[in-house]
């Protein structure tokens, strides 16, 4: 490897020893070496514009979906209700949680209820079981 290492670089140095019979510029060369940096700029640039389009679309989302009343929505998908044993659908609700090392105190209020499709609508009074879960169920 070393031989052949020390060959090539002796090769190179009687190239650089030699004089060049022809110009020492050249138009075409130095046209087509700025084109292939120019598109290579355009890539970058496009493939930012691209990242930084789709950023703005995913925080305008977010930003829209919780000013839609997203977070409460989501909320609810922890959240299952039943009214004298009835499943109903839980529309919206205030939740807090205070948590400790061993305990976590949660707090449902404001709940708003209401009748599955096809259930009869709901009455005044009656027992409400709420049910808090660490992940929404699947249907």
């Amino acid at each position: 490897m070393n031989k052949e290492h020390d060959s090539v670089n002796g090769v190179l140095r009687r190239l650089r020893d030699q004089d060049w019979p022809g110009s020492s510029h050249n138009p075409e060369l130095e046209e087509s070496l700025m084109q292939a940096h120019e598109r290579q700029v355009s890539r970058k640039r496009n493939k930012l514009s691209v990242i930084t389009a789709a950023l703005a679309v995913v925080l305008l989302g977010g930003v829209g979906f919780a000013a839609a009343g997203g977070i409460e929505l989501v909320k609810t998908w922890f959240i299952t209700a039943e009214v004298d044993g009835r499943e109903v659908i839980v529309d919206s609700a205030d939740i807090t949680v205070e948590q400790d090392d061993e305990t976590a105190v949660v707090t449902v209020e404001n709940i708003e209820l209401s009748a599955k499709p096809g259930d009869p609508p709901l009455e005044e009074g009656g027992m409400v079981t709420i049910t808090v879960t660490n992940q929404p169920e699947e249907d």
